[in-house]
């Protein structure tokens, strides 16, 4: 089976890309959104015999962090950024690809696939509903490949 992959100093270039979303997601989302919607969701579940939950689904079109006003699009750029990096890296090659780094990742693959549907299962039977950006659902399953992928290649060199 022959699999499409990017040349391996494509892992510079998503690595880029990552750190740049990642550090710039810190400045324009915050650590503070990410609080606000898990304290929300929390006390939305510890409030369930309401029978009604009222949310203003309206974002404001700019956030200020840190002194700075930023828009939504600079935010989604950032964001996109993080998640395309992380793609790009997922996706590249390594330096000797052969039949063991195929299997590595198919198998790898699988193993991130179960353990994220089972993170989901988890959240969605404790607190049914929460809400995340869309960026924080995409980017941790690429993350998980990445740390599943290293450490189980780590394993093999090793033997």
């Amino acid at each position: 089976m022959k699999t499409f992959l990017l040349p391996n100093y494509f892992k510079r270039i998503g690595l880029v890309l990552c750190f740049l979303g990642i550090i710039a997601g810190f400045f324009t989302n915050g650590v503070d959104d990410f609080i606000a919607g898990a304290e929300e969701a929390y006390h939305h579940h510890q409030n369930q015999h309401v029978a009604e939950f009222s949310s203003d689904d309206s974002e404001p079109s700019e956030h200020v962090h840190f002194g700075i006003t930023w828009t939504e699009g600079w935010i989604r750029f950032f964001d996109l950024c993080f998640i395309g990096g992380v793609l790009i890296y997922a996706l590249s090659g390594e330096k000797k690809e052969d039949e063991l780094f195929r299997t590595l990742r198919l198998e790898t693959g699988w193993i991130t696939f179960v353990i994220f549907l089972a993170i989901i299962f988890i959240i969605y039977a404790i607190w049914g509903e929460i809400k995340f950006a869309l960026s924080y659902i995409l980017g941790f399953p690429l993350i998980l490949f990445l740390l599943i992928f290293h450490f189980r290649k780590a394993s093999f060199a090793q033997d």
